[in-house]
Formats: C-alpha cells, structure tokens, sequence
C-alpha cells in the first residue's frame, strides 16, 4: 500500500467532494456596501456625474462608514437600477437648510494675521 493514499470509505463525510456542503461561499454573496469603483463600474456613471447625481436628489447618497470611508447598498442601488429616470433620493429629516453643507473643520480658511 502507498504511504501517502488515504483509504476508500463509505462515509460520505470524507468525501472532498462534499467538504463545505450546505455553506454558502462568500464570493457569491454581495457585499453589505460597494464602494465607489464598484458603483462605477455598475451605473457606467463617472465620479463627477454620480456626485452631481447625488447633490440633485437623483442618485443615492452614500453611507458614510467612519473615517473618510463610504460605501452604497446594494438595496439603495437597485432602487435606482430600477428606475433610473424617476428616482428621486428619499428627504430624511433634518435641522436647517438641505442646500447647505456643514464644512469640515480642516477645510475652513483661516485670517490672515496681520503683522503689528
């Protein structure tokens, strides 16, 4: 007998073939957020015209996911798939003006100091 050959049983347990039955693999899951490449790629839509897009309600804004990160569910772009000449963003409530964008801290313009 070779030292290398398992030997032959009945269990189907062994089986290479039946190794991970039952669980689903994790390519063929979507992903809980696609991110900006892949929204992309999906609508065929440039940067600029999905972020214009977004500024005029006629595109799904982002979920922000912490840090500088965003992504979109793969729910919110369906929607949009869809129907994307009727789509229309849903308004979620806030305080103040949806025109205006609060501006980070990092982006404000400083005063000059002027010199005594």
């Amino acid at each position: 007998m070779f030292s290398g050959v398992r030997s032959l049983s009945t269990d189907e347990s062994d089986d290479p073939r039946n190794y991970g039955a039952g669980i689903q693999p994790l390519m063929t899951t979507a992903p809980a957020f696609l991110r900006i490449v892949d929204v992309m790629r999906i609508t065929a839509l440039s940067r600029a015209t999905l972020y214009r897009r977004i500024a005029d309600g006629i595109f799904p804004p982002p979920v922000h996911l912490g840090g500088r990160a965003c992504g979109w569910t793969p729910a919110a772009l369906q929607v949009w798939i869809a129907n994307p000449g009727g789509y229309r963003a849903p308004h979620a409530p806030h305080d103040g003006d949806a025109d205006v964008m609060p501006v980070s801290p990092g982006k404000r313009k400083r005063k000059r100091q002027q010199a005594l």
